[in-house]
């Protein structure tokens, strides 16, 4: 028995309480029921909070596990969803194409919420209510029993469950995304977004106002923030350009494109790729339309109108669905089987570098048909995004061609093995810098928001990303920004590096100012930082983890005082009185917390400058060891 089938083993231990959700899947296609599949079943339908609760009955599975599932279910909709719009629409464009995909997505949670069968066979805690479930529990029950139906050869029962999204919930008024088609509206003018929320986590409704740079403004509400902007958006576009929002897109057949033949290498490349894969004859038209920048297609009006042709876009969305799919389902399968090199063991998100890299080492360059402009670069020189979306692309067609197997491992060529390995590596790789900073700002509840800035011709574009940093606790805004890349991928990367060496910076038992350590940004981040578990002490073990505002050195107060003078030095400000006075009584909660205390220490607690970081942590030794020996007295008398 493999470690994968280990782990379904131990859907035996759980109530069999699955019969509502085998009945209903039976009706989708789902296999005839026996006893492995009955225990896969509940494994699927088992919320991280029965697992909680009930870490007895499956020993070795960890919340890590439920994860994985949900991440590979949530691609595995998404790339269902857009095979699915493609048919439908035939000549959708990649941007409605991609909009018609989130739409449906954005309607999981209503379907979810008023699916009786998945409430009633779902696993959950004694401190959950059935029938008032918070939202969030029947997303990640549909999503891990996609997962499930995956990886346990019931392709047919997955699809037929993503596609009774389109018969059983109404779609929404208006547009699918109105906040993108509002800011396509009124293209260069500023629109900016307000949140506030109400009422328990598990119940909270968020309110959200548009507002443009002329004042007027429209609110909206939902279960979410997204959902709220959403509404506010829509709201806006009714009250003001209902009038201009562009059609919907109709159903229609798929056209059927020709392969260019004008081109030599173009048309080698396209026999190639169909001997390659095995594909029939008329799998021509759409690998010659992977191979088609948008460029070349401008330039080449007649020749793409002759063969019923358009550039590679809707395939390279298309393709990017099913790359995802891939990557989540092979990293899915190594946490599952617990072959995971990360300790986190979380699926980031695959990089564009790969997949660009992916298709250089496919040979396909010489084939790729690009406008005048950017065919003058040299072929390594083409830009990230227009690699990976050729890869994509190729892939997108593949899939297509192929109809839509539930993975391409099953007709991957052994000549291309080496490419399917970036495709779907089979270790989770360390996560970005990017993600890095996301998981960082959460934690230390900062505000992150990117926006790109680009210069150059379209065919060497460059970019830079800019940061936002907000924090809610000061009311105060910074940017943060990095030099130009070629990508987009780059430029996030770069800029997110820059933030994270200042956080670093907090991080050293004796942080010391280098020229990416502005003394305004770091007193910036001190001071939010301070402001923020001030108010929050409690959150001492988490970030001593993380190893926030020295915390990781509460266990020695000598060291903590050392950290905290050089960061004095560093920021060179004071503090405001009140803010030390909250912030040492936070720094002595986490000291009682740990093995040692101030009084163990030889430090000086002699006062230094008035309203320092160092000085709250004075007062913190004080009043830690104050308390320490409160403690112990009171221990002796009870004795």
């Amino acid at each position: 028995m493999n470690s994968l089938d280990a782990l379904w083993e131990k859907g035996r231990n759980l109530p069999d309480v699955v019969a509502p959700a085998l009945d209903f899947l039976k009706q989708l296609g789902l296999s005839p029921r026996d006893e492995e599949l009955g225990n896969r079943i509940r494994l699927a339908l088992m919320h991280r909070s029965f697992l909680y609760e009930n870490q007895d009955l499956l020993p070795g599975v960890t919340p890590a596990h439920l994860d994985a599932l949900t991440t590979l279910g949530s691609t595995f909709m998404r790339r269902t969803l857009a095979i699915s719009a493609y048919r439908r629409f035939g000549d959708i464009s990649s941007g409605l194409l991609s909009r018609e995909v989130n739409h449906i997505g954005t309607l999981v949670p209503v379907w979810a919420a008023n699916a009786q069968w998945l409430r009633s066979a779902a696993l959950i805690s004694k401190g959950l209510a059935r029938n008032n479930l918070p939202k969030k529990v029947p997303i990640s029950l549909f999503h891990q029993l996609i997962g499930v139906l995956c990886l346990s050869g019931e392709a047919t029962a997955a699809e037929g469950l993503v596609d009774e999204l389109h018969h059983h919930v109404p779609a929404s008024p208006g547009v699918a995304d109105p906040k993108t088609t509002l800011q396509e509206l009124l293209p260069g003018k500023a629109i900016r977004y307000e949140y506030s929320r109400e009422g328990e986590d598990h119940a909270a409704t968020y309110h959200a106002v548009v507002i443009d740079e002329a004042g007027r403004r429209s609110v909206g509400s939902g279960g979410s923030k997204t959902a709220a902007s959403q509404a506010a958006a829509w709201a806006f576009i009714e009250a003001n350009y209902l009038d201009l929002v562009p059609a919907g897109p109709n159903p229609r057949q798929p056209r059927s494109p020709q392969p260019v033949t004008s081109h030599n290498a173009h048309e080698k490349v396209v026999l190639q790729l169909q001997e390659l894969f095995s594909l029939p004859d008329s799998a021509r038209g759409l690998l010659s339309q992977a191979l088609i920048h948008q460029s070349w297609a401008y330039e080449h009006a007649q020749s793409i109108q002759e063969a019923n042709q358009r550039d590679n876009q809707v395939l390279a969305y298309l393709g990017s669905t099913t790359t995802n799919y891939e990557y989540t389902r092979s990293l899915s399968i190594a946490i599952l089987e617990n072959r995971s090199a990360s300790n986190e063991r979380k699926i980031h998100t695959q990089q564009n570098e790969t997949l660009a890299d992916a298709f250089h080492r496919t040979g396909c360059s010489a084939g790729l048909l690009l406008g005048r402009g950017m065919a003058r670069e040299s072929r390594t020189g083409i830009s990230t995004v227009v690699t990976s979306d050729a890869f994509q692309a190729i892939v997108g067609a593949v899939h297509v061609v192929s109809r839509c197997p539930i993975t391409l491992a099953e007709i991957w060529p052994v000549s291309w093995r080496p490419i399917w390995n970036l495709v779907a590596p089979e270790q989770v790789l360390p996560e970005s810098t990017r993600l890095r900073l996301d998981h960082l700002a959460d934690v230390s509840r900062l505000s992150v928001e990117y926006r790109i800035k680009a210069q150059g011709p379209d065919h060497a574009r460059l970019f830079r990303a800019v940061i936002d940093v907000d924090s809610a606790a000061l009311g105060r805004l910074v940017t943060i920004d990095g030099p130009f890349e070629r990508s987009k991928t780059q430029a996030h990367e770069h800029s997110a590096a820059r933030l994270i060496a200042l956080l670093e910076t907090l991080k050293e038992d004796t942080p010391n100012a280098t020229a990416d350590t502005p003394p305004s940004l770091v007193q910036f981040l001190v001071v939010h930082l301070a402001t923020v578990f001030a108010a929050n002490p409690t959150w001492h073990e988490l970030w001593a983890r993380k190893r926030l505002l020295g915390l990781h050195l509460a266990s020695s107060s000598a060291r903590l005082l050392a950290w905290a003078e050089a960061v004095d030095t560093l920021i060179d400000a004071q503090l405001e009185p009140s803010l030390v006075h909250d912030l040492a009584a936070a720094y002595a909660t986490a000291m009682r917390s740990t093995s040692r205390t101030g009084q163990n220490d030889d430090s000086d607690p002699s006062p230094g400058r008035v309203g320092s970081l160092a000085d709250a942590v004075r007062l913190a030794i004080a009043l830690a060891t104050a308390q320490v020996e409160a403690g112990l007295a009171a221990n002796a008398d009870a004795e």
